[in-house]
């Protein structure tokens, strides 16, 4: 667990205290990474840099997309239902893996409803079965060779306790 972990209601406003640290916007969900330690514009949304990662917290009942630019991480809280969606076609996703983590925490099983152009092997997906309350994280993958028409998942790790 770091111990460079900072947290408010808005977008960073402060001077980052040390290159690497962490700042979590609780109400958008936002995370920033800072690159350096001159001003507050020295904290990078998303880790900052091509590929980054993208934590949103969801706390409720929720339906969002997944952006294949990033690593995105999803915190999610009891038993809510979440739908997940992936974007339309880009031509600069043919080719494109990504991965998407979901952290679980708190008392129930959330239950995911899939974007129908995703398809995953054996036909069905992964079921999120968070037995172990508390933290577990569980991680897939998804990849497209025609810019995002469709997607194959797959179901990487569960279960990773942190």
């Amino acid at each position: 667990m770091s111990k460079h972990i900072t947290t408010g209601t808005t977008a960073p406003a402060t001077t980052p205290a040390g290159v690497g640290h962490h700042y979590i916007d609780t109400v958008s969900g936002k995370a920033y990474v800072s690159i350096g330690t001159s001003s507050s514009a020295d904290w990078s949304e998303g880790g900052g840099g091509g590929f980054g990662q993208e934590l949103t917290i969801l706390n409720s009942t929720s339906t969002f997309t997944i952006d294949p630019d990033n690593v995105a991480i999803y915190a999610c809280s009891g038993a809510n239902a979440y739908t997940v969606n992936v974007p339309a076609y880009n031509a600069a996703w043919v080719g494109v893996l990504t991965k998407v983590e979901f952290r679980f925490s708190g008392a129930g099983v959330p239950t995911f409803t899939w974007s129908g152009s995703i398809t995953w092997p054996g036909g069905s997906a992964p079921n999120f079965d968070n037995a172990n309350i508390g933290y577990t994280a569980d991680v897939i993958e998804l990849y497209t060779v025609d810019g995002g028409t469709t997607w194959v998942g797959a179901y990487m790790t569960e279960g990773m306790n942190g």
